[in-house]
């Protein structure tokens, strides 16, 4: 790269103009991202987004979404749009623009509505809950029975009105894999551990989605019951030479990604790093997750890294036990078919347990759910279809 430079000087010496032009510029990556969204009369938002892409391939088209109904699309310049949504704004309304180039590749950028607030109400008839039960040891146990369960709401007990096994509830799952510059070197053994999972965990009445990070959070693959899909994402990924490493904008992104509903999801995030500007901090990672009743795994390979010893891991742990997951923390790179293998174990050793209601739950209700027990010295960790409550 090299820059041109010209400067007019006046008689007594002084600067009075310059320009330069960078000649041999890279050629600019793809990339989109919302600018703004602005109030407009009679309850309609505009959108506007902004798209870079390589001077040689054209935008075919950019979609606007409410959520996840399409809206409006554009095929020219200016990438703007007006979204009526379908009713209040909630706190987990989002708006998606997705850009699709001439070669078939695309990308999304996500906006969340509203911030958190005070409450919130939801009227449910089954209150559904997902249990993981581990010893002292931390292994799953896997022989508890619904009459060893107790649910209190309110301090009052609850009759539970369902139980079952992990294996007979679909699964949604993410599978979110940091490609940062500093996951250059371990990438392929990062693929091949994470097919490895994905084959292991996905059965034939699961879906998955697979999405990849740097500087902002992409969708690799989305949600599928087509296990080759979801490989070939794996393989495309590569780590790009430049960027960040937005971790806790991939944890809402994701979470937003898994429909909502009180079905049985799991987010699992791989990073080597810190969150590193990122939009949204972890309390909006965490509150976002949670609303959406996705417990959070994070498996770090930071110990991996000389430099990092000092890794800060209290953004990390916070976000992963408020929304019933886990983090994991390896020291080497061999460790990680053994930690995919863990958590694994663990989504198959879920119990569902319910039970019902005749009137809206608050969220002090939802809140003040507890579920106990009886047997000492086990862990549970719990999280309402579509709220977690740790």
């Amino acid at each position: 790269r090299h820059t041109v430079r010209v400067e007019g000087w006046d008689a007594a010496g002084r600067l009075v103009g310059s320009d330069s032009n960078r000649l041999n510029e890279p050629m600019r990556s793809f990339d989109v991202s919302i600018v703004s969204v602005r109030s407009l009369p009679a309850g309609r938002l505009g959108v506007e987004a902004a798209v870079a892409h390589p001077t040689v391939v054209g935008v075919e088209r950019v979609e606007f979404y409410s959520n996840e109904r399409l809206v409006a699309e554009a095929a020219a310049p200016p990438w703007v749009a007006e979204i009526e949504p379908a009713g209040a704004i909630g706190m987990t309304d989002y708006v998606r623009v997705v850009a699709y180039l001439d070669d078939g590749r695309f990308l999304e950028d996500v906006r969340l509505l509203s911030s958190p607030g005070a409450s919130e109400s939801v009227e449910v008839n089954l209150v559904q809950i997902y249990v993981v039960a581990t010893d002292a040891d931390g292994e799953p146990v896997t022989d508890l029975t619904a009459d060893d369960f107790e649910i209190r709401l309110n301090g009052q007990a609850q009759p539970i009105r369902r139980f079952a096994f992990a294996d007979e509830v679909p699964l949604l799952l993410g599978l979110v894999i940091d490609t940062s510059p500093s996951m250059w070197a371990l990438m392929p053994d990062t693929k091949q551990a994470a097919a490895r999972f994905l084959t292991q965990v996905i059965s034939d009445k699961d879906q998955a989605l697979v999405n990849d990070f740097d500087t902002r959070p992409r969708l690799a693959a989305p949600l599928t019951q087509d296990i080759t899909a979801l490989l070939l994402s794996l393989g495309s990924m590569i780590a790009e030479p430049q960027g960040t490493t937005a971790l806790f904008d991939s944890v809402i992104f994701g979470s937003l990604q898994l429909p909502a509903g009180q079905d049985r999801k799991a987010l699992v995030l791989l990073t080597d790093g810190d969150d590193y500007k990122s939009r949204f901090g972890a309390p909006r990672a965490i509150e976002t997750a949670k609303r959406a009743g996705v417990p959070v795994y994070i498996v770090s390979l930071a110990g991996l890294h000389n430099a990092r010893r000092q890794f800060r891991r209290l953004e990390l742990d916070a976000l992963t036990e408020r929304t019933g997951g886990e983090s994991y923390y390896l020291g080497a790179m061999e460790e990680l078919t053994t930690t995919y293998d863990r958590i694994a174990s663990e989504l198959r050793s879920q119990y569902l347990v319910a039970f019902s209601t005749d009137r809206q739950l608050s969220e002090k209700d939802l809140e003040s759910i507890r579920v106990s027990v009886d047997r000492p010295g086990l862990e549970l960790r719990t999280v309402v279809g579509g709220r977690s409550i740790n």
